[in-house]
């Protein structure tokens, strides 16, 4: 095809354990993710921050997050802790040095994991 570019599109899918879902993001996980927005770090390298660094949960969450995963440049998910429905935190595990690619250049990035004691 003349003039079009094919996009990798991220697979829809949903993965389930008896304790936690990792799903998409739905409008009711915007107050949560307003909480992941407001640290720092998050900022510095998150995309689409408006001009006071801050981006809009809700629009990440009902729009923006959708929009990246359609254009294959991203995917983000929401781990839902079953008790309770509540987005859960993880714990800090690392530095993974040039692994990433934001606004052009290589960047380093965060690992971050939970284990079965992070979810009581």
């Amino acid at each position: 095809m003349i003039g079009q570019v094919a996009v990798r599109r991220f697979p829809a899918l949903t993965v389930s354990t008896p304790r936690i879902e990792v799903r998409h993001l739905v409008a009711a996980d915007a107050e949560a993710v307003d909480e992941v927005f407001a640290d720092r770090q998050t900022q510095r390298w998150l995309p689409l921050a408006d001009a006071s660094g801050q981006i809009d949960g809700r629009a990440w969450c009902t729009e923006l997050a959708r929009q990246r995963r359609d254009s294959g440049d991203g995917d983000h998910w929401a781990v839902v802790r079953r008790e309770d429905q509540r987005v859960v935190g993880f714990s800090y595990e690392g530095l993974l040095r040039n692994a990433g690619f934001v606004r052009g250049a290589r960047v380093d990035l965060e690992l971050w994991s939970f284990v079965a004691a992070d979810l009581r």
